[in-house]
């Protein structure tokens, strides 16, 4: 059933934009590329072609057991979403934060290694990676209120995951919480003593509520999975293809979409994030050009799969600036993205939306480059800055219609609903964490010491 596949991934958001770009680990708003763009067309007549990462040789004889056999327990509607908004956050010293208003700010973790987050759709549990100084992960979850931390997924089990023989073991990549449920997902990614960039293409899926897992995807059979917001169907993504499979494992009625990977320049391979519908009826995609930098520059691709049916239908081609970004709105009815203009060394860029069918193409931004941020979730406007140092525009199909108070210096923004925002920002040598309204104030969850080493990472739920 299955296409046995073990390729290199990384996301490219986050580990190029979040080592060279400013962008907050793990978080799904991310800057825009134009300065790798820009250096990588600069030099790369001087470089040697990266050279991939030899891959495994052979699958592993025999994949950990799984404690037993997991059955969600879906979580009633009525109690999906929690009454008030929930944050969950990492310090840049990596302890476990909690926010609500009626709660406040707590430290519910103080073990000084956590390096990565989900909060559970209800707001109840929140899953978290922590990273030991010897690079050893384990998989843990905690209460909201700090209740009952306690270890899912242990190193030893982790280790028994891997498919490269030099490596020391694995760690959980793209972690995620299966909607409706209290399923915890993650696909792993093997550790090196050293740089080395494997991942595995499984899906391991862990009930937090009594600790018991399984191989829900074995090696080589998934991608970076993307699940739909009810819960019944999940997108495979990997660098060669996109398909939608139910939560067994089988395909669903659509066809699969197939491109060619996409070269970056790295050694790494660039898998696209699918975007689905609010009904989870269908999703959209935005698959690169082959060679972003190629002369003449050739179009991004962005295409509509339906669940119910149907080959992939192409619905417009955009030439971004290298792999992007091309944001699609909530509602997969429109786009924004940056365009570059002029000659390379100018570094000028436009912002331009349109319909994605690709009519009303319109311009809103011209200037140096500029950082994207995301859509509102009503799908009318979206954020951008200018520049680090200006604060939040937010703009619309035909052009400007506010600036968002107190968002300059910013790490990380994301709206939270049609009116309020989160958002971290530098502030005298601190790391902020504050909440916003549009066309109000905003107010401060957290002020956290900086580290050379870390960023604070924030995820929530309403």
């Amino acid at each position: 059933m299955f296409k046995f596949k073990t390729n290199f991934w990384i996301v490219f958001s986050f580990i190029v934009f979040a080592s060279l770009a400013c962008s907050i680990p793990g978080l799904s708003a991310q800057p825009d590329t134009a300065d790798i763009a820009t250096s990588v067309a600069a030099t790369m007549s001087a470089q040697p072609t990266p050279t991939p990462m030899t891959e495994p040789s052979a699958q592993p004889e025999n994949l950990p057991t799984a404690t037993t056999a997991v059955t969600p327990t879906t979580i009633p509607a009525a109690n999906r979403h929690p009454d008030e908004l929930h944050v969950a956050f990492i310090s840049p010293q990596q302890d476990v934060y909690s926010w609500s208003q009626s709660q406040g700010t707590i430290k519910i973790l103080d073990y000084h290694d956590a390096s990565g987050l989900k909060i559970s759709e209800d707001g109840s549990l929140i899953a978290v990676i922590r990273s030991s100084s010897n690079q050893q992960s384990s998989l843990w979850v905690v209460g909201f209120d700090g209740s009952l931390p306690r270890e899912l997924v242990s190193w030893s089990d982790l280790t028994g995951f891997k498919t490269a023989p030099d490596s020391l073991g694995t760690e959980p990549n793209n972690l995620q919480w299966i909607p409706a449920t209290h399923l915890v997902t993650f696909s792993t990614r093997e550790v090196f003593d050293g740089p080395g960039m494997v991942l595995n293409d499984d899906l391991i899926v862990v009930d937090a509520e009594a600790g018991e897992w399984n191989i829900r995807l074995k090696p080589g059979t998934a991608g970076l999975v993307n699940f739909s917001p009810d819960g019944k169907w999940m997108a495979i993504s990997t660098a060669e293809d996109i398909s939608i499979l139910d939560m067994d494992g089988n395909p669903a009625a659509s066809g699969v979409l197939t491109f060619p990977p996409v070269i970056t320049y790295s050694e790494y391979r660039l898998y696209p994030t699918p975007q689905w519908s609010a009904d989870s009826s269908r999703l959209a995609v935005v698959i690169p050009a082959e060679d972003p930098l190629a002369e003449p520059r050739q179009p991004a691709s962005i295409w509509m799969m339906n669940v119910a049916g149907g080959e992939p239908v192409l619905q417009s081609q955009v030439i971004p600036q290298f792999i992007g970004p091309v944001l699609i709105s909530p509602d997969l009815s429109k786009m924004f993205y940056v365009k570059e203009v002029g000659a390379i060394q100018e570094n000028r860029r436009e912002i331009r939306t349109a319909l994605i069918n690709g009519q009303n193409d319109r311009f809103v931004f011209s200037g140096s480059i500029p950082i994207t941020w995301d859509w509102n979730p009503n799908s009318e406007v979206f954020s951008f800055q200018t520049d680090n140092a200006s604060p939040i525009t937010v703009s619309q199909m035909n052009g400007s219609v506010g600036d968002l108070a107190d968002t300059k210096n910013l790490q990380w923004f994301q709206w939270v609903d049609a009116q309020t925002y989160l958002f971290v920002r530098n502030l005298n040598g601190n790391e902020e964490l504050l909440i916003g309204k549009w066309g109000g104030g905003s107010f401060s969850i957290a002020t956290l010491p900086k580290s050379d080493m870390f960023r604070t990472q924030v995820d929530f739920t309403r």
